[in-house]
């Protein structure tokens, strides 16, 4: 009779039910329990420990880019602490901003700039086009005005 005990299923430590081997993220201390169950372990430590798991997601954000956090902060400081594009000083960290095609650091960014960036896909011939659009928008010639706009900020602070 063999007692040995089955290796492709395991007990859940935290929810204690027997499960089979892919309902675990890979059997190491770091995924020890079943997937549902390390998500919410996850999630809870990182409600507890907001800060360490935000400073985490920096050191890796910047280790892809292969910056450390002195040279960051150089970068940061030869900008003043203000986005490269709009000048604003934001509440949170400046992105780091890369050519995608040679992996060239141009600078760091606002969240907004950042994303614009991305949207218009770092073409300078589209950017220039939208700047020329703003400055002389092909519709102001006829006088259209567009009804105001409820305020968006307002309806999501009442929430």
């Amino acid at each position: 009779m063999n007692t040995a005990p089955d290796l492709d299923e395991y007990r859940c430590p935290r929810c204690k039910l027997t499960k089979p081997r892919n309902a675990y993220g890979g059997r190491t201390k770091r995924n020890y329990y079943c997937k549902p169950c390390q998500a919410t372990v996850t999630r809870e430590w990182r409600r507890r420990n907001k800060t360490l798991h935000a400073a985490a997601l920096r050191r890796e954000a910047l280790a892809r880019f292969g910056l450390t956090r002195e040279v960051y902060d150089e970068l940061c400081q030869a900008q003043g602490g203000k986005c490269a594009i709009c000048g604003i000083v934001p509440d949170h960290e400046l992105a780091v901003d890369h050519d995608h095609d040679s992996g060239l650091i141009r600078g760091l960014l606002c969240k907004r700039c950042n994303v614009g960036l991305g949207y218009f896909k770092d073409n300078a011939t589209v950017l220039r086009r939208a700047a020329n659009y703003t400055a002389n928008p092909p519709a102001a010639a006829r006088g259209l005005i567009a009804p105001p706009q409820r305020n968006r900020n307002r309806r999501r602070s009442a929430r």
